[in-house]
């Protein structure tokens, strides 16, 4: 099978979007398909060197442009449709923005899988002219034959259909991401649970990721004699605000470690016992499954596509959003029953390499192209 993978953002930071996406266009490869590439991915270096060479890369429509200017639709449009014709793709499987890439497919009769990795509906419901026009757009593909629709969490799903209708969406299809990371993440040892806890936070630093919960938290566990140190990684806009809500009284600056980006996620991984996600609307969270994958329990909100992936009780231990108190005991139970959390961490990494391979990801999306290419063939 030919196949087009079009990712239309690629941050320096490499978040979920680009990883998977990239993860994907390589699983596809090994599994003996021709992958063709559109995406910007020389914006991120350690994704562009994961590239082969004899996977064709065409970064085109971010060629020249001005420095905080995105590519625009005609630009993916005209790339796109070079590429079909080139190299003879049967299927395009989409990422990011999507209006001109389904303009190429539509002229080309080549069908687009779009794959939304979040969506937050309330940006589509606004009076504005421009909303109403780009929902007006979406329903209009959603009524397309062409076009097959992909959510990586039941949460992105119901956040996609509360967009577009219910009754609309007749070809949206749940696919869990799957990442290439997990087997190296097996290898890890696990946590010892041995001295002060060591609780893991890995995400961007921003506030829709909950970072301004864990001053709430970290004060919380002081207060209640916990020995503990907490381990920041990533970064982000809101970074000077939280070291400095982390600074304030009733905290020990000496228990805090900001660690910045870093890509190697064995590094991360290994130098905590317990993960920590505040995000109340993840849409699935590869970090949820990295850090099972690692033996790492979670420990979070029930809230997102998060208890699609932790299971409260069996993976980790889960609260209702924004309940910081709830947080805090479920880290003081580990922190007084280490055997508990170790199991509970074992749990996990069984279920991230079951459920959360690349290969699975790989197959169920080669399954959806498969049923795709036959409903073509027989019309």
């Amino acid at each position: 099978m030919r196949i087009l993978l079009v990712n239309t953002y690629v941050g320096p930071g490499a978040g979920g979007q680009e990883r998977v996406a990239l993860d994907l266009a390589l699983g596809l490869r090994e599994a003996g398909h021709n992958v063709v590439v559109l995406a910007p991915y020389s914006n991120s270096p350690p994704l562009l060197r994961r590239i082969p060479s004899d996977v064709p890369l065409c970064e085109a429509p971010w060629r020249d442009l001005a420095p905080g200017r995105r590519e625009s639709h005609l630009r993916l449009f005209t790339s796109t449709l070079h590429l079909i014709r080139r190299h003879g793709i049967q299927i395009v499987s989409g990422h990011g923005r999507m209006f001109g890439v389904y303009g190429a497919c539509r002229v080309s009769g080549v069908p687009l899988v779009w794959t939304w990795h979040g969506a937050d509906p309330s940006a589509y419901v606004s009076p504005s002219v421009k909303t109403r026009a780009i929902r007006s757009m979406l329903r209009f593909l959603a009524d397309d034959p062409l076009v097959h629709f992909v959510a990586v969490s039941n949460f992105t799903k119901s956040c996609f259909q509360q967009i577009l209708g219910r009754d609309r969406v007749t070809r949206l299809l749940t696919i869990p991401n799957g990442l290439s990371a997990i087997p190296a993440l097996l290898q890890l040892p696990p946590p010892e649970f041995s001295g002060a806890l060591k609780i893991g936070f890995v995400g961007r630093l921003e506030e829709i990721k909950g970072i301004f919960d864990l001053p709430v938290v970290a004060r919380e566990l002081a207060r209640r004699g916990i020995a503990y140190r907490l381990l920041v990684f990533g970064d982000g806009s809101m970074e000077k605000e939280l070291r400095a809500r982390l600074a304030g009284p009733g905290i020990d600056p000496l228990a805090i470690s900001f660690r910045g980006y870093e890509p190697d996620l064995g590094r991360i991984y290994s130098a905590f016992d317990v993960f920590l996600q505040l995000a109340p609307n993840e849409w699935l969270g590869l970090t949820n499954i990295e850090a099972l994958a690692a033996a790492r329990p979670v420990v979070g909100y029930n809230s997102g596509g998060t208890p699609e992936v932790v299971r409260d009780g069996h993976h980790g231990c889960l609260c209702a959003p924004g309940d910081t108190s709830g947080i805090v005991e479920r880290l003081v139970q580990l922190y007084r029953d280490p055997e508990t959390a170790k199991g509970l961490g074992q749990n996990g990494r069984a279920w991230a390499r079951k459920g959360f391979s690349l290969e699975r990801m790989t197959s169920d999306y080669l399954e959806l192209f498969s049923r795709i290419q036959q409903t073509q063939r027989s019309r």
